[in-house]
């Protein structure tokens, strides 16, 4: 079996394929954004917040600065969380989800990757792993605890959070994954599987992605508790990838892992229409109910 690692340090060391990465990456952001446009699919912040405060920051990565916002809750965190997006998203498409991790007595942090929105530098998952690792360190400087802060990908940022988790110190207290996918080439299989094409160009069209975030591999190498998330309505990856991650998961009979499998939900939902049936088992993984606050 091919270690874990090889396939990002591939990225870094071909140009080929690290130029590969950022343009189809940088297509399907710009395409997502695109079609959320059209179907009017942008998230507006709240007028007013009642959960607590936000606020923008700055996030020095190497040399390049990222865009962050951050929610924190009215009264002392409980616990806090890195949010790491989508390929298509922007950071106020995740303020209904803050404001309800934010109600839990949860802060989060939630950045631009290199090359979104303003953020400097280009998209390559040497750059995404670097972003991750100066995000999570800004969250523990915001947010001193003697509890390290948890990660939380969807979709794209499930590659990234399994990718990243191993070089974060502390461990993260857990990794929650939303909607992930076994390997980047079977998410880009499966997204264009609903475009009427012959199955061998399907094929070659992923195959144009460099074998990177190959998840359900390199989740092994996570030590820390972790929870998966699927919908068994996900119009993008069949939550068979889920089991194919879980079952790679529980390998390690020392690791706590667990599977949650909410009815109905879109791909998107987590964000776009965060209720508590995606979102309880999230919300009780971060802050066990005994050790949530009171409700007024």
């Amino acid at each position: 079996m091919r270690p874990p690692e090889r396939a990002t340090n591939e990225v870094s060391r071909s140009p080929l394929a690290r130029l590969r990465f950022r343009i189809l990456i940088s297509v399907a952001m710009r395409a997502i954004l695109i079609r959320d446009g059209i179907a009017g699919v942008f998230v507006r912040p709240p007028s007013t917040l009642h959960a607590g405060t936000a606020r923008q920051i700055a996030i020095t990565s190497g040399s390049r600065r990222l865009d962050g916002l951050v929610l924190l809750p009215v009264s002392n965190s409980k616990a806090a969380v890195l949010i790491l997006h989508g390929i298509g998203e922007r950071l106020s498409y995740w303020r209904k989800a803050q404001e309800m991790l934010a109600t839990n007595g949860i802060a989060s942090l939630i950045f631009d990757y290199s090359g979104y929105g303003t953020s400097a530098g280009a998209t390559t998952p040497e750059n995404l792993r670097q972003d991750t690792l100066a995000a999570y360190d800004a969250l523990q400087r915001l947010i001193p605890s003697t509890r390290p802060p948890f990660l939380l990908g969807l979709s794209l940022g499930t590659g990234v959070a399994v990718d990243a988790a191993p070089h974060l110190v502390p461990a993260p207290s857990g990794v929650v994954l939303c909607e992930a996918f076994s390997s980047l080439r079977s998410a880009a299989q499966a997204v264009l599987a609903a475009i009427p094409l012959p199955e061998f160009a399907i094929r070659a069209l992923a195959k144009l992605l460099p074998d990177v975030y190959r998840t359900a591999v390199s989740v092994r190498q996570v030590a820390s508790p972790l929870l998966i998330v699927h919908s068994d309505a996900d119009e993008l990856f069949p939550v068979t990838m889920a089991h194919e991650i879980f079952s790679a998961a529980r390998e390690d009979e020392g690791r706590r892992a667990e599977l949650f499998v909410p009815r109905s939900y879109a791909h998107n939902d987590a964000y776009l229409n965060p209720v508590p049936g995606y979102w309880q088992p999230i919300l009780d993984f971060l802050v066990p109910p005994d050790e949530k606050p009171l409700k007024r």
